[in-house]
Formats: C-alpha cells, sequence, structure tokens
C-alpha cells in the first residue's frame, strides 16, 4: 500500500480547486493564511493526542479504542496533508503573479532596461515578439519591473538571438487586452503564461552576444532556420519548423486558417501527441536494434524505456520545453515509474497521479485551454476505451471510436474555451492524426537526429517531411472549403456547461444502457444558436478592437456593422476573433449591411476579412478611389428598416476624398430618438454639420475617437445626447480619448463612456425607451482583468 493511499493524488488536487475558488471569489490572501495556519495547527494537536494516548503505547484491554486511534493515522492526516499542501502552494503561485504585474498605467514615458531575451524570438516579417527578463536596479525605475515582459519590436528589428543582453528602450503598459462579451480572453493567457507586462522597443543595444542560459534556445534558432532554408518550392517549411522546434511564426494565414476550420491546429505543434510518438518510436527502434543480443541482455526491456525516455526528453526540450510538452513528459514519467516499480497500473489512478504532478509543476495549468483539453481526452479515452477491453474491432473502428470518443467529450471544454468547434473535425483528424505520426513526424524526427551528423540527408528529410505536409494542407484545404468555415459557438453559462460536460459522459457509456437520448437533450443548449431579439427592441454593441472602431447595431430583425476595426488589410485584422463571434451571439449568421466610415486602417483594415466572411453581404464605404464590390457611402444614401430611417449626411458626393473628413456619417432615426455615428471626422466638419441644423440625438458615437480636433463643444450643444461612446485602444499611445474632451462632455453634462475603459460596450433600449447599459470589463470581471473605469456601467 503506498504511504498516503491510491486517493492521495486526488486530495491534492481538491487543495488546488480549493484555492482557485477562493482566487475566483477573491477574498483577501490573508484570511487564506489564517485558515491554512488553523488547519495545521488542529492536524498537529490531533497527531500529538493520538501519539500520546497511553492506551495507544501501552496497549489496552478495550481494543474498539485501539482501532478507532489506528484509524486516524497516519494516512488520513497525510491526505489531509496533502490537501493542505495544494492549497496554499497554488495560492502563493497565484498570489505572487498577481503582484509580479506592471501596474503603472499612467506613465507612458519610454524607459531603458537592461534585460535577457528568453525563448525563441519570433519574427512575423514586419515585426518581432519575445520574451524579455528585466535585470532589476535598485537606483532606478526598473526595480519594481515584473520578471517577464512579453516585448514587440518593430520598424527593421535586428536579429535577436536567445540569451542575448539588450539595453532596450522600450514603452511599457500593463498586462491588459481586449475584452470583449465573447470570444477569446488574452488577459488571462497572459496571466497564465507569467507575462506581466507588454513593452514596444523605441532603439536597443546589445550588451553581450552569449550567456550559458540561452544555449538551447540558440541551437533551436539555428535549427529553425536551417529547416527555413532547406527548399524554396515547398509552402510547408513553416510547419516543419512548428514540428521540429516549436516555432510557429513561419506559417502563413492561409495555413493557420485551413487547420482552424478543420480542427487540426493541435497536429501542426509539438503537443503530448508528438512527445508520445518520439518515445514510441525511440523504444522501438531500440527493440529492433537490440533484437539479436536482447535474450543475452539483462534489463533488456528496461534500456528501451529509459532510452525512449530519454528521446521524449531531447525533442520536449527542443520545442522549448513548452507547457504541453511538459505535461506530456510528467504523465509519461508516472506511467514509466509505476512499470518499473512493477505496480499495477490503474488507469485512473495513473491519470489522477500524473495531473496531481502537473499541478506541482505548474499552478497556473488550470487557467491554460491546453492542460483542460489534454487530460478531457485521455480521460474520454480511458472512458470509452477501459470498460470496453474485451471488444475485438478493427484499427479503423477503434480510431473513429477514439474521434468520436474525444469529440463528444471536449466539445463542452471547446465551447467554454475557444467559442468554436469545426464541422469537418472528425473527418479531418481521422486522415490527419496517422498521415501525421507515421508519415510527417517519423521524418522531422529522423532529420533532427541526422542534423549533427550529416547534413545532406538532413535537407533531404526534411524537403520530404515538407512534401507530405503540403499534400496533408492540400486536402485539409479543400475539406475545410467544403463544409465552409468552423462553426462558432456561445460560451455556455455553467448550467449548460455541467449539462453537456454530464451529456458527453452519457454518450460514452455502453449502448445497451440506452442513455443516447437524454445526452442528446442535455446537449441542446450548448449547440442552439442565439436568437435575435424581438422587433421592439434596438441593441447596440461597440466591439473592443483596440485602437480602432468596430460596431454593431440591431434593429428588430436587421443587423448593421459599422467599420472593420483594426488590421494591415491582408489578413490579419478581428473579424474572426471579435466580430464574427459578435454576430453570431446576436443571432445572426451575417450582417444585412456593413458601412465602412473611410479608408483609414484602423477602420478599414478589416475589409477584406470581411468580404471573405461574408462575400454576400452588401459594403457601403468611403474611399479615395472606387473599389470593386463597394457602393459609394456619401449623402444620397438612405434607407428604412422595419420604420427606422438612415441617412448619410456626410461627404458630399461632389467633394473629393479628405481623409478622416470624409468619414461617413450615418444618422438613425428610431422613431423616439436618434443616433449619430461619426467616424473620425474633425471640428470643420462638425461646423458644417451644424449649419444643417442637426437634431438631438439619444446616443453620439464619439468623432475621431476623442481626439482634441473634434467634438466641437457646439455639436455637444446642438446634439445634447444622453451618452457618447469613444472607441479608444487601452493605453494608446494617443491618450485618446484627450482629457480636455473628456472635460467638454462632462460640462455639457453628457455621460462619456469609452472602450479604452469599459471594454467592450451594450446598451439595449426597450420598446418603452428604457437604457440598459453593460460594459465586458464588469460583466467579464476575473481576478487577473484590468479593472474597468468607474464610470463603467
Amino acid at each position: 500500500m503506498p504511504l498516503a493511499g491510491h486517493s492521495a493524488p486526488a486530495f491534492y488536487i481538491v487543495g488546488v480547486a480549493l484555492a482557485y475558488a477562493w482566487f475566483f471569489l477573491q477574498w483577501p490572501f490573508w484570511s487564506l493564511s489564517l485558515v491554512v495556519l488553523a488547519a495545521g495547527v488542529l492536524l498537529l494537536v490531533r497527531a500529538w493526542r493520538i501519539t500520546s494516548d497511553p492506551e495507544a503505547k501501552t496497549g489496552s484491554k478495550n481494543k474498539a479504542v485501539r482501532n478507532s486511534i489506528r484509524s486516524l493515522a497516519p494516512f488520513p492526516a497525510l491526505k489531509f496533508l496533502l490537501l493542505l499542501t495544494g492549497l496554499l502552494l497554488t495560492s502563493l503561485a497565484l498570489q505572487w503573479q498577481l503582484q509580479d504585474r506592471y501596474t503603472r498605467a499612467e506613465d507612458r514615458d519610454p524607459i531603458t532596461v537592461q534585460g535577457r531575451i528568453s525563448g525563441l524570438p519570433e519574427n512575423f516579417g514586419d515585426y518581432t515578439r519575445f520574451r524579455f527578463h528585466p535585470f532589476a536596479d535598485p537606483n532606478s525605475s526598473t526595480q519594481d519591473l515584473p520578471s517577464e515582459l512579453l516585448v514587440s519590436w518593430y520598424r527593421n528589428a535586428p536579429e535577436l538571438r536567445p540569451g542575448q543582453t539588450w539595453q532596450l528602450e522600450m514603452q511599457i503598459k500593463p498586462p491588459w487586452a481586449l475584452v470583449n462579451f465573447q470570444g477569446m480572453d488574452k488577459e488571462r493567457w497572459l496571466f497564465a503564461e507569467g507575462l506581466g507586462g507588454l513593452a514596444t522597443v523605441r532603439q536597443g543595444r546589445l550588451i553581450q552576444q552569449t550567456s550559458w542560459r540561452g544555449q538551447l534556445d540558440r541551437l533551436r534558432q539555428q535549427l529553425s532556420g536551417d529547416i527555413a532554408v532547406a527548399d524554396s518550392q515547398s509552402e510547408s517549411l513553416g510547419m516543419i519548423r512548428a514540428l521540429a522546434v516549436g516555432d510557429r511564426s513561419g506559417m502563413n494565414r492561409e495555413q493557420r486558417d485551413a487547420l482552424a476550420n478543420t480542427g487540426t491546429s493541435h497536429l501542426l505543434a509539438i503537443s503530448g501527441l508528438h512527445v508520445g510518438l518520439a518515445y514510441l518510436f525511440a523504444f522501438g527502434l531500440a527493440r529492433l536494434l537490440l533484437l539479436p543480443i536482447g535474450h543475452r541482455l539483462q534489463n533488456s526491456q528496461l534500456y528501451c524505456l529509459m532510452f525512449g525516455w530519454l528521446v521524449a526528453c531531447t525533442y520536449a526540450g527542443l520545442a522549448g520545453f513548452s507547457t504541453a510538452t511538459v505535461r506530456a513528459l510528467v504523465m509519461l514519467s508516472v506511467v514509466l515509474c509505476l512499470l518499473l516499480i512493477k505496480r499495477n497500473i490503474r488507469p485512473l489512478y495513473s491519470m489522477w497521479l500524473a495531473l496531481a504532478v502537473v499541478l506541482i509543476i505548474e499552478p497556473l495549468a488550470p487557467l491554460q485551454a491546453g492542460a483542460w483539453m489534454s487530460f478531457v481526452a485521455v480521460a474520454a479515452l480511458l472512458f470509452w476505451f477501459v470498460p470496453r477491453r474485451g471488444h475485438n474491432n478493427s484499427v479503423l473502428a477503434r480510431s473513429l471510436q477514439a474521434q468520436l470518443a474525444i469529440m463528444c467529450f471536449c466539445l463542452p471544454f471547446s465551447a467554454w474555451w475557444f467559442q468554436s468547434s469545426s464541422p469537418a473535425g472528425l473527418l479531418a483528424n481521422l486522415v490527419a492524426i496517422p498521415w501525421v505520426s507515421f508519415a510527417v513526424v517519423p521524418l522531422v524526427l529522423m532529420a533532427l537526429a541526422l542534423w549533427p551528423i550529416y547534413e545532406p540527408a538532413f535537407y533531404g528529410l526534411v524537403k520530404w517531411a515538407a512534401y507530405s505536409t503540403d499534400g496533408l494542407m492540400l486536402l485539409l484545404q479543400n475539406l475545410g472549403n467544403a463544409v465552409d468555415n468552423y462553426s462558432t459557438l456561445l460560451q455556455p453559462g455553467w448550467f449548460s456547461l455541467v449539462m453537456a460536460v454530464l451529456a458527453g459522459g452519457l454518450l460514452l457509456l455502453p449502448r445497451s444502457l440506452r442513455l443516447q437520448l437524454p445526452a442528446v437533450l442535455l446537449m441542446l443548449p450548448l449547440l442552439l444558436p442565439a436568437q435575435a431579439t424581438n422587433a421592439g427592441k434596438l441593441q447596440l454593441e461597440v466591439l473592443d478592437v483596440g485602437q480602432g472602431t468596430s460596431l454593431l447595431l440591431q434593429i428588430g430583425s436587421k443587423l448593421l456593422l459599422y467599420d472593420s476595426g483594426p488590421g494591415d488589410g491582408n489578413g490579419n485584422d478581428l473579424v474572426n476573433s471579435v466580430i464574427h463571434p459578435a454576430v453570431l451571439a446576436s443571432g445572426f449568421g451575417q450582417p444585412d449591411r456593413i458601412i465602412i466610415s473611410h479608408a483609414d486602417l484602423d477602420h478599414a483594415g478589416g475589409l477584406a476579412g470581411l468580404q471573405r466572411r461574408y462575400p454576400e453581404v452588401a459594403v457601403y464605404g468611403s474611399f479615395p478611389q472606387p473599389r470593386a464590390g463597394i457602393q459609394a457611402c456619401d449623402d444620397r444614401l438612405g434607407w428604412s428598416w422595419q420604420g427606422s430611417h438612415f441617412a448619410v449626411l456626410h461627404p458630399s458626393a461632389y467633394l473629393p476624398y479628405q481623409g478622416n473628413d470624409s468619414s461617413c456619417v450615418l444618422d438613425i432615426d428610431v422613431g423616439q430618438f436618434k443616433l449619430l455615428f461619426t467616424g473620425d471626422i474633425s471640428t470643420k466638419v462638425e461646423r458644417r454639420l451644424l449649419s444643417r441644423k442637426l437634431d438631438v440625438y439619444r446616443i453620439l458615437l464619439v468623432p475621431h475617437h476623442g481626439s482634441r480636433s473634434s467634438s466641437d463643444p457646439e455639436l455637444l450643444r446642438a446634439t445634447s445626447p444622453e451618452l457618447a461612446i469613444a472607441t479608444a485602444g487601452t493605453g494608446n499611445r494617443f491618450g485618446f480619448p484627450r482629457p480636455e474632451v473628456q472635460q467638454r462632455y462632462a460640462d455639457a453634462g453628457i455621460r462619456l463612456l469609452s472602450t479604452d475603459q469599459c471594454g467592450a460596450i451594450r446598451l439595449e433600449i426597450a420598446a418603452g425607451g428604457q437604457l440598459q447599459l453593460h460594459s465586458a470589463r464588469r460583466q467579464r470581471k476575473a481576478p487577473w482583468r484590468w479593472p474597468a473605469g468607474g464610470d463603467c456601467p
């Protein structure tokens, strides 16, 4: 019997769960310390009373008393101690990360910092991103910097190498990100990755070229560079780099979209599957090499196991010991240790033990989607196959069963973490998993083994791996196009999530129990799309797209999208990550009309992405030159939707294009009140509009994000809005909305909200005229969330 029993790992896991419950409730850390201290004192008192009991020492005629004392020690006490350990260690890790963050949001002046590049820098063409470990200087303002920053270097960044020491002039800001009512939570990701701040380099000077700390990462960078020049014909070398050293910066937008659309992104990044494959191939190779002398060699099985484990560790090292590979190594090590000590391996116990060890090594793992998906997938396979050991199905049938098991059980967690699922995922993974496992990964592993020995063989194997990946990508792209794009699901509430997880478990039970129909019914709330609100309700959602503009206006059964948010015009935009999830959450498949106010990239950068996503939707915009498929947005345009009237007040059809001052100004009359969307117009255009005797508006979109050259006091007096909303990026370098502009609105008695303080802003106006306001930073409140502004609803 093990020291603390088979359930010991579960007690540590319960302690971790309690720590996270405390964390999410945001109770003060000192109260948790008191609880742990009191529990520890009670445990010591109880142990002292047991060991000092005279009947326990001398023996008692009363056997029942002796047995009751023995039942209290030592195992229950050790389990309770494990629970307290998990509670305390996890709480300390969470509290440390909360404190290890840059908080001087008001300080926007660049500072000079010395530090070391950690990890593998990622080159994305127009900028390089890397992790940076700043050195503390007690004599300067850098002494309170976080232990690690995520740094971006734009404008011709030099070649950066891991382990280099640089002196950088940087503008640093807290670890904040976009916060919308749906979609990914990057602030959580930054917290879980231990990144305490974001920085942008102004200029830098190399201090030291090499450091012993970056040796492994420099090796990875050199290997990535050699792979990148292996073949000029293949487009898949970026994915081979991802499989070899975990460098995904070489993958283009089309490849990323194809993987996302088919639910196969996990295959083209080093994960637990690839570490397991490396172990299996190494173990098989060792068995093959030792086959002639294995019968004469003692412990030949042990040598094979250890060789496989060492190769798996080496492969994980080439991936930079990423979180996924560390989890896989822990699970593999637990199983091997149980084999070596000749224990009867119980699958569930092995999984609990591996999870406990992972939580010891990575206390923040529960905040990462990968940790959940890894263990949920293992649990699904155990749930499906262990009770069916006697079934003797074909390999194809068992592969299909494994995919079904993982898909059923992982769907609720995929909806929770990613708000997406792939209709083509089952078929794509059924083909892609064996393709990658038996055609691509073996070639990559052999190439890695031959890289330091014989370069021609290395380049040849990399080419063959790339050609094989080319064929796979062609198949995945066609499959993704055949089923359109991936489906976006609404993030479920706690009730829907629990019901869906229960449904996934029921679907994995034997068919003879006849629980499939109840399981489907329990899964329905997760799969049902959002329903559009009724015709008597108006909803405006101003999205948080950073320093840019994009908003959705829903009137009855119609949806208008005004502006596309920032982007580079080449696919790097927020359409798939922010705009499309918001459209689906509103209960629509696509907008009914798209208006692009003007050509600046902070308003029109996502236009190409919108046209790809919604090719049949009519688009109107104000641009210097006519564009194919886009109709002019000028003062000749107007339309009506369900009793509401839309009119463009500016620009005139006969004026030349004037940049910001040619923004499409939209007047919306819904009967009881009016709304005004202004784009980036300046006071010059505002005065022109005033000459037309503007009406009173209930809602005003603040012109030009709140710059000092807009929001003329005369405009505010004439329009007298009840609410004004500014779109601005959190901590933007322009300081929008400017303090003097905020004062103008305050002097006019107008309530001003801004996305830089509130995240996305949603307002609903019922038929009776009641106004309801919500902000994403308050609605998605979390311990790691940068706090909302004081006036945010």
